[in-house]
């Protein structure tokens, strides 16, 4: 089966419990990522658990076939523009609208 498309947040939650089991079994971590729906539990544990109530199925399969970022075009293009807007710029606007078309260019290829 292919992995799993997850938003961000919860991409990075199951990249942290990766990293904190690293040197244990996958099994391991198959077993500690199926017991966080059931736990009280809080950081990047609690993305997880609201995703997994929310997301069973996705969950579990994400937990073991695995995950890929779900890019979310439209809030990542429209936290670029907000923070563009709030931002103050000296130069001519045509120098301002290319600094921002080049900075969205290079976010989006650093995506794929």
């Amino acid at each position: 089966m292919n992995p799993v498309k997850v938003p961000k947040e919860v991409a990075e939650a199951f990249s942290y419990h990766e990293q904190q089991f690293r040197n244990m079994p996958k099994a391991t971590l198959h077993f500690v990522l199926m017991g966080i729906p059931f736990s009280v539990v809080h950081g990047q544990a609690l993305v997880l658990k609201q995703y997994a109530n929310s997301h069973p199925t996705q969950y579990l399969q994400a937990v073991l076939h695995g995950y890929v970022y779900k890019l979310d075009t439209k809030q990542e293009l429209a936290n670029m523009i907000e923070e563009w807007l709030n931002t103050p710029y000296e130069g001519t606007s045509r120098e301002e609208v290319q600094m921002l078309a080049d900075k969205i260019v290079n976010h989006f290829q650093k995506q794929t």
